[in-house]
Order: structure tokens, then C-alpha cells, then sequence
């Protein structure tokens, strides 16, 4: 399966955080909590979205043919907590689902099944993933300047189907994976 995605994200960030000071019973030390959610909310164009699926299937635009000419829903949610002012934890979720249903000027040909031209067909590609990172700012506390660098591992869960619209045809690709990342913040 080979595929190219460009998108553009417009967004639109709500966070509400929280702070907790936490002084334990040594006099030496104490400990600093601060809390995030974030929500982004927003909307997506495609720049550019092609797939092939099989060798000998059709090299698919998704964005000329495949009706992805419009603007999609888009959000992401997070929850950050800093530990000790330099330490921070990440749990983001990401949905990501586009639909769109198309009337084919051409054959479709997906994993050796042809959808043929002039037919109705429903298209999904859904891949919400869920990234959970750590961050440690490198640079001392500072209001205009920070650096921080980290790894993330994010969970990749895509499902990428094609139905005709009387459903006497369908094919559906699937898959789970483990994306390891570094991360500079």
C-alpha cells in the first residue's frame, strides 16, 4: 500500500490547566504539578491524497477523484502534566476520519477487485492514532525561550475502505502499528 498525504490544519486551541504545589515532608524538596487539557477543534483540506493498493491496481487520486475537494471536520485532544518544571507527559488522541462518496469517471481497480466506471462508490479513510510522549526542557527557566526534547510512541490504527453504494462490491485494508518518534518542543 503506498500512499502520499498533504493536509492543512486550521485549528482553533481551548486549554484549561491547573497547577498543584505539593511540598512533602522534607524540608529540602518539593514538588511541582501542573495540569493541561487541551482541545483543538477545526477543519482540513487536502492538499494531496494518492494510493495504490496491490501492484496492479489503480494509482488512485483521492483528492480529484475521490471527493477529499472539501473542507473535513478535524479535532485533537491532549493532556499534558509537568512534573518538577522540566519533566512533561503527553497523552494525545487524534481522530481522523474522512468520508466521502464519489461517482467513478473511471475503473477502480483495489486489490485485484474492479469497481467499474460510472458506479457509486463510499470511500473511507479513517486513521485516528494516539501518541503518548515524554519531554524534558533542556534550557533553565525562561518565559520567552524554551527547548525541550523527548520520544513519543504513537499507536497508528488505519482503516481505509471502498463500497459500492448497492454494496455488491467492498474492499477494506487494515492496520495497527507502533510509530516511534523523537520530539523537540
Amino acid at each position: 500500500m503506498k500512499q502520499l498525504v498533504l493536509v492543512v490544519f486550521f485549528t482553533i486551541t481551548i486549554s484549561h490547566s491547573f497547577s498543584q504545589n505539593a511540598e512533602q515532608d522534607s524540608a529540602h524538596s518539593s514538588s511541582t504539578l501542573r495540569f493541561r487539557a487541551i482541545a483543538e477543534i477545526g477543519f482540513l483540506g487536502v492538499l494531496d491524497h494518492k494510493a495504490q493498493f496491490s501492484n496492479s491496481g489503480t494509482y488512485f487520486d483521492y483528492k480529484t477523484d475521490g471527493g477529499q475537494d472539501v473542507l473535513f471536520p478535524f479535532s485533537r485532544y491532549s493532556i499534558e502534566l509537568d512534573f518538577k518544571s522540566r519533566n512533561t507527559f503527553v497523552f494525545l488522541y487524534q481522530p481522523l476520519r474522512l468520508e466521502s462518496q464519489v461517482l467513478l469517471d473511471n475503473d477502480l481497480i483495489v486489490d485485484e477487485l474492479t469497481f467499474p466506471a460510472s458506479t457509486s462508490v463510499n470511500l473511507l479513510y479513517n486513521f485516528p492514532f494516539y501518541r503518548f510522549s515524554y519531554l524534558r526542557e533542556l534550557l533553565p527557566k525562561n518565559e520567552k525561550y524554551g527547548l525541550a526534547i523527548g520520544v513519543s510512541l504513537q499507536i497508528r490504527n488505519a482503516t481505509i475502505s471502498f463500497e459500492s453504494t448497492d454494496g455488491s462490491r467492498f474492499r477494506t485494508n487494515r492496520d495497527l502499528g507502533l510509530v516511534p518518534a523523537l520530539k523537540i518542543k
